[in-house]
């Protein structure tokens, strides 16, 4: 990247205007793109203009591109502002740099840009300006035409240049405003202020605050044509905005393209009905909830309202109030480590894992659902640590505590290789990790578990973290071994996770009682009746039959042990 700072030059002496002459390049785009690194270290050097004197115009010429400052005669001989560009070269290279401005040396300009060149231009400061007075924004005009009233534009180099003007809207601060949340989803009673990015406040992912605004009119004027505006900066807006004025009305809020906005109809128009009288109030709440994933895990904007005083028409505002929050989450969970870890994905496709486990006899959690083991068995006890926010983590730290029970055979070992450390991590030995951890990254910790017979086990594993918000992570990856917190106030994220245990010494097999069949009843009674073709003689004609085996059977041995005696003769 190359960086060009660009310098205020007091040239009025030399040609009776106040104008900033400089050139950002040192030769055009195709001799620049061979010192692509700028790192000769030399300053600009000064463009050559001619002039006639005051009230000349300066047009741009070719490949040039010319910008001048326009400020209210209420803005006074003593405001400076600086407008930031950046550009990218036919190389791919990133210029940067910013016009200081000021009211003795109002222009300057850019030459040796390429015809069809895009600079982006960001008014960024505006200071010096008289007590009680305050900047509202800034109007952009491209060749005359008026394209914006935003911080920024993009102006586009044509055949004959382009030239650019810069206009401030000034007005008298005639009040007080404060911007903060409520530490809750209802309220009106700011708890929390956070008006600047490195004081951001740091929700819970999921969790819902009421957002509110308190402008008072403090001067001794009185106040018409009153409209308050909340300008969103960043990341998830507010959402049912209303705004209670003074005399009872409430007003519920517009979307436009830029934030909310509130008009009070009474204060309108040139026979207004109500008027925003000296120390009153003017009170309104919004609602915000933060999740886990980027695009809705960060909100900022900036309020203000403007009004104009009711006995001369002139401009009035409260300044600005700003809130910035985010969240950030840390997610623990200890598991039965015999069973099939939960996927987590791997970089960047990470993937949160549900707590709690949908076997909850795996997750055991409580008693009634504890991991049984087999008496004297060496059992693996799991923590999956993942990092459950939309923000970078560090300081890393986890824990492992026997709340009751026999203790673990083998304490807690981490595997950080996912997050680029060791494979074999001991936190109790190595202390916290102060790396960063990216937003859905996790790593796996074992411990190891034996249980005779009738032991018990209740663990605790505990993590802590300080989370990075998203806006300050580039200036924590720039020393990436700084202790945290890297910068602004720590943001402490933590969680933790039981898990419970139990081994039973099997008692005796039971002897298996034999089930007593049904009792015999007696035998049928036999039928006196002769079968056919028999005579009734009163004798059971079974007996004859059996008699007649029996004696068919001991002639059969007879004839057998003969036949022995024989073969020993």
């Amino acid at each position: 990247m190359r960086w060009r700072e660009i310098i205020a030059w007091p040239v009025a002496a030399l040609l009776g205007v106040g104008l900033l002459a400089v050139n950002a390049m040192d030769a055009p785009p195709a001799a620049v793109a061979a010192d692509e690194t700028g790192s000769d270290g030399a300053e600009p050097d000064l463009a050559e203009s001619e002039t006639d004197g005051p009230g000349m115009e300066n047009l741009a010429s070719p490949g040039q591109l010319d910008i001048v400052k326009r400020m209210p005669a209420a803005a006074g001989d003593d405001w400076a502002a600086q407008i930031d560009f950046t550009w990218t070269d036919p190389l791919g290279e990133t210029v940067e740099g910013h016009f200081s401005l000021s009211a003795g040396s109002a222009e300057g300009w850019l030459a040796g840009l390429n015809v069809g060149q895009e600079v982006t231009l960001t008014e960024t400061s505006v200071t010096g300006l008289p007590d009680g007075y305050e900047w509202l924004g800034t109007s952009w005009f491209v060749d005359g035409v008026h394209v914006s009233d935003g911080p920024s534009i993009v102006a586009v180099v044509g055949e004959n240049g382009v030239d650019v003007e810069v206009e401030n809207h000034l007005a008298r601060k005639i009040g007080e405003i404060r911007k903060g949340d409520t530490g809750g989803p209802e309220g009106t009673e700011i708890v929390n202020e956070a008006p600047t990015l490195e004081e951001s406040e740091m929700w819970a992912p999921g969790e819902s605050r009421r957002i509110v605004v308190e402008s008072t009119n403090t001067s001794s004027e009185a106040l018409a044509s009153v409209v308050v505006r909340d300008r969103l900066l960043e990341g998830v807006a507010a959402t049912a905005t209303v705004c209670a004025f003074p005399n009872g009305d409430e007003v519920e809020a517009t979307f436009t393209d830029t934030g909310w906005e509130a008009t009070w109809p009474a204060s309108m128009g040139t026979d207004p009905t109500a008027l925003w009288l000296p120390e009153t109030t003017i009170t309104c709440t919004a609602d915000v909830a933060l999740w886990a994933d980027a695009a809705a895990g960060t909100h900022a904007d900036r309020a203000r309202v403007d009004a104009v005083i009711a006995d001369t028409g002139e401009a009035a505002t409260t300044g600005t109030a700003s809130y910035h929050a985010f969240s950030g989450g840390l997610q623990v969970i200890a598991y039965d480590g015999r069973k099939a870890d939960p996927g987590v994905g791997s970089a960047p496709d990470w993937v949160t894992p549900l707590k709690p486990m949908s076997d909850l006899f795996q997750d055991a959690n409580d008693e009634a659902h504890a991991a049984e083991y087999v008496p004297g068995s060496m059992n693996r006890v799991r923590a999956v640590i993942t990092n459950s926010g939309p923000s970078t983590l560090t300081w890393l730290n986890v824990v492992g505590e026997t709340v009751s029970g026999v203790p673990l055979t083998e304490g807690w070992i981490c595997d950080l290789s996912p997050i680029g450390g060791p494979e074999a991590y001991d936190f109790a030995e190595s202390g916290p990790w102060a790396e960063l951890i990216d937003p859905g990254a996790s790593v796996f910790c074992t411990a190891e578990l034996t249980l005779g017979a009738d032991d018990r086990h209740h663990e605790l594993v505990s993590a802590t973290a300080e989370a990075i918000p998203p806006g300050l992570r580039q200036g924590a990856l720039a020393d990436r071994n700084a202790i945290a917190p890297l910068v602004g106030p720590p943001w402490p994220v933590e969680d933790a996770d039981p898990f419970l245990a139990f081994a039973e010494e099997p008692g005796p097999t039971p002897t298996p009682t034999p089930t007593p069949g049904p009792t015999p009843g007696p035998g049928p009674t036999p039928d006196p009746t002769p079968g056919p073709g028999l005579a009734s003689t009163g004798v059971d004609a079974a007996w004859p039959l059996g008699l007649a085996a029996a004696l068919l059977l001991l002639g059969g041995l007879g004839a057998f042990v003969t036949r022995r005696r024989r073969e020993r003769a």
